[in-house]
């Protein structure tokens, strides 16, 4: 298991009821793992705010796992880590293209 250290910016940050959270994730995981742990943690609404039905990271999220930019791709796997029981850093950020999500038009 790891730690994933998730911090949301921007919009995000704004709509989150916890700007920064932690969850445990497993040694590998991919992306529909950590929406799904972190939509556990905070709620189903999350989940189509950072994903498509598709399962592909919405066109206006960008994620940073453990320093790398993630392209969208769901199956796509990470890690194993260095060590077992560590912590990754985890950045979910909305795009910095214009359009967007409109905060009033979001529930989580």
């Amino acid at each position: 298991m790891v730690t994933g250290d998730i911090t949301f910016y921007g919009i995000f940050r704004k709509l989150m009821s916890e700007p920064r959270v932690s969850i445990p994730l497993p040694a590998e995981f991919d992306l529909s793992e950590l929406v799904e742990a972190l939509g556990q943690r905070l709620g189903e609404g999350i989940r189509s705010q950072l994903m498509t039905r598709a399962g592909h990271i919405q066109p206006y999220v960008t994620v940073f796992i453990d320093g790398r930019q993630v392209r969208g791709v769901s199956e796509e796997r990470f890690g194993p880590f260095r060590n077992s029981g560590t912590k990754i850093d985890i950045y979910i950020v909305p795009g910095a293209e214009g359009g967007g999500i409109n905060e009033k038009e979001v529930f989580l």
